[in-house]
């Protein structure tokens, strides 16, 4: 399983590397990389109240880099807030 946050400018700004660059690029390389030499590989998109306008962004982001594969599942996962600010 890998995890995305949404699309590129979205999902970089909440995940880099400790240089401050964006994660989003890597990810994907890597994951065009492994879906070849597994039986399956499942893509978990975090969705929250950020970014959930951005789905069909990113799901144009993923056909462009040709994700969609018998051996690719993508799905949701809802994030809420369960932390102190009481949302």
């Amino acid at each position: 399983q890998i995890t995305i946050d949404g699309p590129a400018h979205i999902h970089d700004a909440r995940r880099k590397f400790i240089n401050g660059r964006g994660t989003f690029e890597k990810i994907i390389k890597n994951i065009n990389e492994i879906i070849k030499f597994v039986k399956a590989l499942s893509i978990r998109i975090n969705v929250d109240k950020g970014n959930i306008d951005y789905l069909l962004e990113l799901m144009n982001e993923f056909k462009n880099h040709d994700l969609f594969k018998p051996n690719v599942t993508i799905y949701l996962a809802p994030v809420t807030d369960v932390g102190c600010t009481g949302e």
